[in-house]
């Protein structure tokens, strides 16, 4: 509650984004407590939550609250407050990272208002956008922080009961109700008499039912009987959980102008080939899967009739199938912007007709980039390599799949998910470099042969072979666009066979370990290693050997990173899990002789075994979305879902195996730590390094 924040030395981080940097102007805006046992404003008449005991009255309450387990608002509780934070994020991923889509002239809009404003996030960032404008935010729960910029003020308010504002606006906002409102043409109706001539509204809205174009999700599956129970919930108590399609009639119906609709479909999962779409789909993944129990038991046992036990099973066995990812699914999120013009006709984008077809193309570029190749293990068969069943017959241990080659070298398992995790931060280093797969200052025409050490699935060996076959590096498929790259042959090696077996004809990869002998019969013209922080025992040996194997005037470049977890605000503490965790991993690995913090000591390395020209990179990673600049907000929320995909993968062999932990007390940390790191206690980040050099 606001009481509580207020009291609390400790503000959750989210309540200083987007405000402006001077403290001194921060301004302590009055907002009525809203804790369970208040009364709240409905329309005039004062109701404590109490009394809301049927399940329309809570709906109106807390919307998707409903949903939740308890007769509580979830609305209200701090992890519901994460995860529409975090779906923030999401939506501000898929649509471009913008808040809004409407032409909104700065200089003339004076008074916004954002109905549902949950958190008051995009309230505060959005007043930032608009320094001289009144913002105004609604809701039913006062979960919004007490320090806001002098600009913005919250209220609790019910948007279908009658609308009370002395004067009118220029901007009015609307954002995931599905599943919150019983009447939408009349809301649609109270904003278009709400708008000031020549205002705008925009609303951005979910059609909640999952779709799938190549067929991959059935009838069958878990997930699509929770989808359909869910919406078939919310249809019985009259409330519509896929307002998105149907949007744009609605504001045409009640005289908006200038109505534009666009459709952005959102990946469940990661399985999409686009890096876009793939950072998109793992967030929405890690949404969904957060959520699941909070969405679901209400719905299902309070409306549909099932019992607790039976509704737990099923989500059980829905996040299975979400995390396995054994179909290519997508939601859509719709979002219309419109004008209200006295006297003046209706500006279309087009018809009917063409809008479909954009969306239908729009889906299927989607689909046209899924990651649909077999991986190397399930078509062995017709693998050009010739391996062993000793370098395959993986092992497995606390439910993951680890090495079989020269097993005990990796920490980290080669299954299916950590694949994709290791994709993702694929696409976190390019997030972190300004979209480079490397730093070196390479001359394309002296580059034949290329080496990427550790290539983990092989994502940048297909992004090396698009880069020195088209002067522009554009990056596309990599079946469609390998075959026209023809200038460098680029090899990877790795301990596991986990790559695409279909890949362009200059791509190769090879399974060895890089602390062997290195017997390559040519040497290369630029050599990539990237994190194998805790994979080494022998640092300046392997630097030796990437020295020894270059070309006269070759570059090598070494991207890794300093394990150790820092903070520069004093928040982050000894006696935090998340603290005692990262110590512990980095003893541990310290203890069997390989090395977890690679990246401070890369640059002397590179400089005692020769290299000239060197040149040394130090790139914070914040842990969580915690800080206020947009571009560390975006790494650190990326960085918190890679770290939370792969906590429990690599931790378990590292503490069963070297310290000799029980993985029941691995477990109970792992819970406390991710806790910690989901709710944001503390300003945490690693450094990651990029060093390069030349040979002589």
């Amino acid at each position: 509650t606001i009481d509580e924040s207020i009291s609390s030395p400790r503000r959750r981080p989210i309540s200083m984004i987007g405000c402006r940097r001077s403290w001194v102007r921060r301004t302590l805006l009055p907002c009525p407590q809203a804790c369970l046992t208040t009364p709240r404003k409905t329309a005039g008449v004062t109701m404590p939550f109490e009394q809301a005991h049927t399940l329309d009255q809570m709906m109106r309450y807390w919307g998707l609250g409903i949903l939740c387990e308890k007769a509580r608002s979830l609305i209200s509780s701090q992890t519901e407050m994460d995860r529409l934070d975090f779906n923030h994020m999401l939506i501000m991923k898929a649509i471009g990272g913008k808040h809004f889509l409407a032409p909104v002239p700065q200089e003339t809009t004076q008074r916004i208002l954002d109905i549902g404003t949950g958190t008051g996030i995009w309230a505060v960032e959005v007043s930032d956008l608009f320094p001289n404008a009144e913002v105004l935010g609604n809701d039913f729960s006062a979960i919004q922080p007490p320090w806001v910029p002098p600009n913005v003020k919250f209220e609790i308010d019910d948007v279908e009961s009658e609308w009370v504002y002395d004067h009118k606006f220029d901007f009015i906002f609307s954002r995931y109700m599905a599943a919150s409102i019983k009447d939408w043409p009349k809301l649609v109706r109270n904003i278009h008499e709400h708008l000031n001539p020549n205002g705008w509204a925009e609303f951005q809205d979910y059609d909640i039912a999952f779709r799938s174009d190549d067929g991959t999700l059935t009838e069958e599956h878990q997930t699509t009987k929770w989808c359909n129970t869910l919406i078939d919930a919310c249809n019985k108590i009259g409330h519509d959980p896929n307002p998105g399609p149907k949007l744009e009639r609605w504001v045409k119906d009640v005289g908006f102008t200038n109505v534009v609709h666009q459709s952005f479909p959102i990946p469940l999962g990661p399985w999409p080939k686009d890096p876009h779409y793939k950072d998109v789909g793992m967030t929405n993944l890690v949404h969904y899967v957060d959520g699941l129990e909070a969405f679901s038991l209400r719905a299902f046992c309070a409306i549909m009739g099932w019992t607790k036990e039976e509704t737990l099973v099923h989500l059980a066995q829905v996040r299975r199938e979400m995390k396995k990812g054994d179909f290519h699914a997508y939601i859509t999120i719709c979002a219309k912007t419109r004008m209200t013009l006295a006297r003046r006709q209706a500006l279309l984008k087009g018809s009917d007709r063409s809008r479909l077809t954009m969306m239908r193309t729009y889906h299927a570029d989607l689909h046209q980039n899924a990651d649909a190749d077999s991986t190397i293990d399930e078509r062995i068969s017709s693998y050009t390599a010739t391996l062993t069943s000793s370098v395959l017959n993986y092992p497995e241990e606390h439910g993951r799949r680890y090495h079989a080659y020269r097993p005990g070298s990796y920490f980290a398992p080669n299954d299916e998910d950590e694949s994709d995790r290791l994709d993702f931060t694929h696409a976190l280093i390019r997030k972190t470099l300004d979209g480079e797969l490397y730093l070196a200052p390479l001359q394309k025409e002296k580059v034949h042969r290329i080496l990427d050490i550790g290539t983990g699935t092989g994502i940048c060996e297909v992004s090396f072979a698009q880069v020195w076959s088209h002067a522009n590096g554009n990056y596309s498929g990599a079946i469609e666009m390998g075959d026209e790259f023809d200038h460098a042959e680029v090899i990877g090696n790795d301990l596991s066979a986990i790559q695409p077996e279909w890949t362009p004809p200059n791509v190769k990869f090879e399974i060895d370990d890089v602390e062997s002998p290195w017997l390559h019969p040519s040497k290369f013209d630029f050599i990539f290693s990237r994190y194998l922080a805790g994979s080494i025992g022998d640092w300046p040996k392997l630097v030796g050997n990437v020295y020894d194997n270059l070309n006269p005037g070759g570059w090598a470049e070494f991207q890794d990173y300093d394990f150790l977890f820092k903070s520069d605000d004093g928040s982050y503490k000894e006696e935090h899990h998340t603290w005692q965790w990262n110590n512990q991993f980095i003893d541990a690995t310290v203890s069997i002789g390989r090395e977890s913090r690679p990246g401070p000591k890369l640059e002397q390395w590179v400089r005692d075994a020769g290299f000239v020209n060197v040149r040394h990179f130090v790139h914070k990673w914040p842990i969580g979305p915690w800080p206020k600049d947009a571009y560390y907000k975006d790494i650190g929320m990326c960085n918190l879902i890679q770290l939370l995909g792969g906590l429990e993968a690599f931790t378990l062999r590292v503490f069963c195996g070297v310290l000799r932990w029980p993985e029941a007390k691995v477990l109970v940390m792992l819970a406390k730590v991710r806790a910690e790191l989901k709710a944001g206690t503390f300003h945490s980040y690693g450094n990651f390094h990029v060093v390069y050099g030349q040979k002589a």
